[in-house]
């Protein structure tokens, strides 16, 4: 039997929050102390791991030119336990990087130092013709990598924003590319902050598609942050409601927002006060504006990822897969916790129904065999 790494996958519990004491109140109206999440939460170390650099080809993967974008990690449960696979992994990033632009390369650091180059085609990422600016890779990496995978429960879905009331002010950061010091040796990933600035509203994209909404972010960008993870966030320090509120459930969360894809333009007005302009600038002599980034920065919604990850391809290459672990693991005996809580969605009761099948399957076709 093959042997299975085991996969680390980013959850909301790796975030750690300072805990503050907080009044609440009971249904019945007794006061209680609550101690709940608070401010800018530290970043787990695995979360820089989630992300990976995309280059043209091999040789400028291992120059580490700065040219290209990032991408992350997600992880897809399998629904099984251990030793089984627990993940499938998908390389997430913008189409206009690995497809249009030509830079479809992953590199990804190594443990103990050093990177590893995946060579991937342009035409190995999947995408959605005139739609929205994503593009996904399945890929396998080993224990030799230093990788994590974004749990799929941490992707953000409309029924979220709706029950915790999500609006402009939340609080947000960006981890990606930072091409002008992105780790010559390793990826080192570079983080930014800012806040939505609207909800969903429709933006042309540049896939052609005009009628998809994306978040606006009052947060800076630049070349290389394509396809970055955008991670949204609310505490009680955050939160402009009442302390008292925090008895409800739908105060404090964090969830991956989506994913980066471009930032709006404006153009700026020159005005040398007769001295000659700075050599960074570039302008003819008659020129009165340049073009530069307006710092409003434009993200897809992360549930338009998940339904990418639902394209019929995708579902029979797990389906497929599944019928593989069947007969090389055997029945799935992991013992079992016994809360009366609902199944969450990230344990995908559906695999480990179809890998019970499967396996029925497989050990039918292994008597009629003998």
């Amino acid at each position: 039997m093959e042997k299975v790494e085991q996969i680390t996958a980013i959850n909301k519990w790796d975030f750690d929050f300072e805990k503050v004491a907080v009044q609440a109140y009971s249904l019945a109206g007794s006061p209680y102390t609550r101690w709940v999440p608070a401010g800018m939460p530290q970043l787990p170390s695995g979360l820089a791991e989630s992300v990976f650099y995309l280059y043209e080809d091999e040789a400028s993967a291992l120059a580490g030119r700065p040219f290209g974008g990032t991408g992350f990690f997600v992880g897809y449960p399998t629904g099984l336990a251990s030793p089984a696979p627990q993940y499938f992994i998908y390389a997430v990033t913008n189409w206009h990087v690995a497809v249009r632009d030509g830079f479809p390369v992953i590199r990804v650091n190594k443990h103990g130092g050093g990177i590893d180059v995946l060579p991937l085609d342009c035409a190995e990422w999947e995408f959605r013709p005139q739609w929205h600016d994503i593009a996904v890779a399945e890929v396998s990496l080993s224990g030799i990598h230093e990788f994590t995978v974004v749990r799929l429960d941490m992707l953000l879905t409309e029924e979220e924003v709706r029950a915790r009331f999500m609006k402009a002010g939340e609080d947000v950061f960006m981890i990606g590319r930072f091409v002008d010091h992105d780790g010559a040796t390793a990826n080192v990933p570079a983080v930014r902050f800012g806040n939505i600035s609207t909800m969903p509203q429709p933006i042309r994209q540049v896939t052609g598609a005009s009628d998809l909404g994306s978040f606006i972010l009052d947060m800076h960008s630049r070349t290389g942050y394509s396809g970055s993870p955008v991670y949204v966030y609310r505490t009680l320090d955050h939160d402009m409601r009442p302390p008292y509120l925090a008895r409800t459930s739908n105060i404090n969360f964090i969830a991956l927002l989506g994913i980066h894809w471009g930032q709006f333009p404006e153009q700026w007005e020159i005005k040398s006060g007769g001295n000659p302009l700075p050599e960074v600038v570039s302008a003819s002599d008659d020129a009165r504006y340049i073009k530069g980034m307006s710092g409003m920065t434009m993200v897809i919604p992360a549930w338009a990822i998940r339904e990418m990850l639902e394209m019929p391809k995708f579902q029979e290459r797990r389906k497929k897969r599944l019928a593989e672990i069947a007969r090389e693991h055997g029945p799935d005996m992991s013992p079992v916790a016994e809360s009366a809580a609902e199944q969450p969605s990230d344990s995908n009761p559906a695999h480990r129904e179809a890998f019970n099948n499967l396996l029925g399957a497989a050990a039918k076709t292994k008597r009629s065999d003998g």
